[in-house]
């Protein structure tokens, strides 16, 4: 009886397992889950935005705008000349949670 109950609970935590891994071989997630993620995202977004608002040496820091996903943080809007291009991209950088930085900041 012991070995019917053992056979049993293997199946099911069997089951259980495959049914979270979808056909292509990744991990279902949740609604939860995606919203979770999104925030922290439009979390980062937002500290990373904040750092480059309180750079003076930016001097169209206003002007940028932020998207972040995964880890990247996409920079848009204007930059008076290459420097202050880079050094918005070195703030965003410094910023916890960036991994790395798309800069399409235009230089007017």
């Amino acid at each position: 009886m012991n070995n019917l109950r053992l056979a049993s609970l293997a199946t099911l935590l069997a089951a259980a397992s495959l049914a979270a891994c979808t056909t292509n071989g990744t991990y279902a997630t949740t609604n939860h889950q995606h919203h979770r993620a999104a925030a922290m995202d439009a979390d980062t977004a937002a500290r990373v935005r904040a750092m480059i608002l309180v750079d003076e040496r930016i001097t169209l820091r206003k002007t940028v705008t932020v998207n972040f996903r995964n880890g990247t943080a996409e920079l848009l809007g204007e930059a008076r000349n290459s420097e202050e291009r880079a050094l918005a991209q070195e703030v965003a950088l410094r910023t916890p949670g960036v991994r790395q930085v798309s800069n399409l900041l235009t230089i007017r």
